[in-house]
């Protein structure tokens, strides 16, 4: 796939457990779901940022728009410095200087964990920049995802996550009662409507003939002769 890849997936819930499982990818060109049947997880980001993307509902469209515009291919070259090189970022020294080792990384061609790191960390940086500095975008980086997106591997991405407030969910989150926030569309919530244009269009049934029923009697039920 060149550059950021983009996709619809169907998943379910499994009754017994809670656990998540991936029904497949949806092809919208092909018309077809892509099988799967697969285990996945889903993690939550921490309260403080879901309440800050609720108070600004534009800014995880501007983060994928960046990210379309600027992520390059799956790379040996990150994968490999990934095993060999340090992920985690370092508190100390100055703040600029690390954003500025932050945003070098998100250059860099990406692996699988890049994607979800570069995401997380733009809306993070975003959020910070409504501050007099860039301090307060460094110190929600730090705060919840300190990692470098062009050296981290699956499980310093988990391990990450479990230490810094990321919750895995088990079956669908509760609706929270104090209040309601809009929610922005997303593919699963236009995907019947997708569908639905989609589908061919019905092929039209030839009519049937309307017959006019005449009544008929078989011999032994005869009464004709008799009412005359």
């Amino acid at each position: 796939t060149q550059g950021l890849n983009e996709a619809t997936f169907l998943f379910h819930v499994l009754k017994e457990s809670g656990n998540f499982n991936l029904i497949g990818e949806i092809d919208y060109e092909e018309q077809k779901i892509s099988i799967s049947g697969e285990d996945m997880e889903i993690w939550r980001a921490p309260e403080d940022i879901r309440n800050q993307l609720h108070a600004q509902p534009g800014l995880v469209r501007e983060v994928v728009d960046a990210m379309r515009e600027g992520c390059g291919n799956w790379s040996w070259d990150t994968a490999i410095r990934s095993v060999f090189r340090r992920g985690h970022l370092s508190s100390d020294g100055d703040k600029e200087e690390l954003l500025d080792s932050v945003e070098e990384s998100w250059g860099r061609d990406p692996i699988c964990t890049s994607v979800m790191i570069v995401f997380w960390q733009r809306c993070l940086h975003k959020m910070g920049q409504d501050e007099e500095s860039t301090d307060h975008s460094a110190d929600l980086i730090l705060r919840y995802l300190p990692l470098k997106a062009d050296r981290t591997l699956p499980g310093g991405l988990l391990k990450c996550m479990r230490e810094n407030g990321w919750e895995q969910l088990q079956g669908p989150p509760e609706q929270e009662q104090d209040s309601v926030h809009e929610v922005p569309l997303t593919p699963t919530t236009v995907l019947p409507r997708r569908m639905a244009e989609l589908a061919p269009p019905p092929s039209p049934q030839p009519e049937t003939p309307r017959v006019e029923a005449k009544p008929r009697y078989c011999s032994a039920h005869a009464t004709s002769d008799r009412r005359e």
